[in-house]
């Protein structure tokens, strides 16, 4: 999470509160960030003022600048989803599917996608 630990439970939910969404964490997230991208040159105290940890928005900042670069490494498309929040959801969803796993009875995981096992040992965990 981007949030800094703070003693006053109130001002943390408000802070929390103001970049909510309806679409879940996901776009929320995706919010605090496009936020700390507008703000972060004017403001040095936006992310402390909104208990959020510079840190880790900078970290996230040089992760995206590596993706870019290998989109261009790759020469594909560099888009934005603008608003159109489904599609980020879309991708998560997709992404994410790929490593569901279904929890066995005997205390091990199986993926949810079927999986040639003689290729991929590594499925088992």
């Amino acid at each position: 999470e981007p949030w800094l630990p703070a003693q006053n439970a109130d001002r943390m939910a408000a802070c929390k509160q103001s970049f909510a969404v309806y679409e879940g964490d996901l776009v929320s997230l995706l919010n605090v960030y496009r936020q700390f991208e507008a703000y972060r040159n004017m403001d040095d105290d936006w992310a402390k003022r909104h208990l959020l940890n510079q840190r880790l928005l900078e970290r996230a900042e040089r992760v995206k600048r590596q993706i870019e670069g290998y989109l261009k490494l790759l020469e594909l498309p560099l888009e934005s989803c603008g608003h159109e929040v489904e599609r980020v959801q879309r991708v998560a969803c997709v992404a994410l599917f790929q490593n569901a796993a279904r929890r066995l009875p005997n205390g091990t995981y199986r993926l949810c996608r079927p999986v040639d096992e003689g290729r991929a040992p590594h499925v088992r965990f």
